[in-house]
């Protein structure tokens, strides 16, 4: 079994500029790992973004488009002997609705949704996002780097599963809404 752990960062919800994924064996051993920067989206008027781009474009496959960006990823979310695992399910619904503003396929199938996972399990969540569980667990996290992102979703998961046998692990559907969450995308 292999695990992919992966993160998108977007503009207005939907408009994805730069993905990253964590592929690990089943023991959570990096096999793979990689970030990607979509370079057709303009962040000229994007303060933070842009920043973090820079920051991140030295060490980062540059592609010009959604299809290249979506291409990088593909294998893995198709591949029925990975677990895909995201921090909730927005990353999903992003790369949907750039599927469909594309006029190509929406991504079908399950993933494991890490905040469901917790809240099925009766995990007291006073915050739900990724800084919070770096800090409770001292992990070393960039915020908005979508490769730290992955990794401090790796680590979390992989404590909260090896430390709790009994932990219920279900995978949800993969979201594929009629509506898009940036219908101004155009």
């Amino acid at each position: 079994m292999k695990y992919l752990f992966w993160d998108t960062e977007r503009i207005k919800n939907t408009k994805i500029y730069m993905l990253a994924y964590i592929l690990t064996d089943e023991f959570f051993n990096i096999i793979e790992q990689k970030i990607i920067i979509d370079t057709s989206i303009d962040l000229t008027k994007r303060h933070a973004p842009r920043i973090k781009v820079n920051q991140l474009i030295q060490e980062a496959t540059c592609v010009s488009s959604f299809q290249e960006l979506f291409n990088e990823i593909l294998p893995f979310i198709k591949d029925k002997n990975i677990t895909k695992v995201c921090f909730g399910k927005d990353d999903y619904a992003a790369v949907n609705d750039q599927l469909n503003l594309h006029n190509l396929q929406p991504v079908e199938g399950t993933f494991v949704d890490f905040i469901t996972v917790l809240k099925n399990n009766n995990v007291l969540l006073p915050k739900i996002n990724l800084s919070y569980w770096a800090d409770k667990f001292k992990l070393e996290h960039d915020p908005h780097n979508p490769l730290s992102d992955s990794w401090v979703l790796m680590k979390i998961y992989q404590m909260f599963i090896v430390e709790n046998p009994s932990f219920m692990v279900t995978e949800i559907k993969v979201p594929n809404k009629n509506k898009i969450l940036d219908s101004s995308y155009q």
